[in-house]
């Protein structure tokens, strides 16, 4: 195709006409994208599209409860196992508006900590991770074999 386009170009040239310019989606001429066109996504993919059975854990911060006002929820989420199957752990770290001290004019937004993980930042919770490990090693069932 490419060997075509060059000969109509040169055809064009010697009739002085300007050289056809080329089209900006390549399978618009019935060619394939090139390897670069699709950008390669960034980030997690966002686990709450997935079809799975949502638990919600909610963590409050007992010292600002009753002291400061609850502005909302910041959520994460994760996967567990439960049986039979996968499960889909939301934790909902609540967020409050401290005043804090007299002396600082704005107010700071303060979330209740996590809870202390094995593996931190992990999409894997313990349960999970010990369902790999046992089907794995108890089972003899490879990676491959496993599903999520």
């Amino acid at each position: 195709m490419a060997h075509k386009l060059a000969a109509l170009d040169a055809l064009n040239q010697q009739l002085g006409q300007p050289a056809a310019s080329a089209p900006a989606d390549p399978t618009e001429t019935g060619g394939s994208r090139p390897p670069g066109g699709k950008r390669k996504p960034t980030g997690r993919r966002d686990r709450r599209e997935a079809d799975l059975p949502e638990e919600r854990i909610e963590l409050t911060d007992p010292l600002l409860e009753g002291s400061a006002p609850r502005i909302g929820w910041e959520e994460s989420c994760q996967l567990a196992w439960r049986r039979p199957s996968h499960v889909r752990m939301v934790i909902a770290r609540a967020k409050h508006r401290d005043a804090g001290a007299a002396d600082t004019a704005e107010p700071t937004i303060v979330t209740a900590p996590l809870p202390p993980q094995v593996l931190p930042r992990a999409l894997a919770t313990p349960s999970l991770l010990a369902h790999i490990l046992s089907d794995k090693l108890c089972d003899g069932l490879p990676f491959h074999r496993q599903e999520w």
